[in-house]
């Protein structure tokens, strides 16, 4: 499902071929971070750590498994805020 309020940037999120430059700034827009929970993939630690920065515990429960490398899971584990943390 697209994010209705902002459908481009939603679908933007999504596209596999997106840049990774591209990806971060959209990390900073929900819509964005909307689009990318829907994304299929591995997502590049860059990203993942906007993710980190821009998003909630709701972006962080999508941050799990095979999505994220070994090093964004550790990340995760020490993150000083125990909503992300235990998302």
């Amino acid at each position: 499902m697209t994010s209705l309020d902002h459908p481009r940037l939603s679908g933007l999120a999504r596209n596999p071929a997106a840049p990774q430059d591209v990806l971060i700034r959209l990390a900073g827009h929900k819509a964005g971070r909307h689009g990318m929970s829907l994304r299929r993939g591995r997502l590049e630690d860059a990203v993942v750590e906007a993710l980190l920065t821009y998003g909630d515990d709701h972006t962080a429960v999508g941050l799990h498994g095979d999505r994220i490398s070994p090093e964004m899971r550790r990340r995760i584990a020490g993150h000083p805020d125990p909503a992300i943390r235990d998302a």
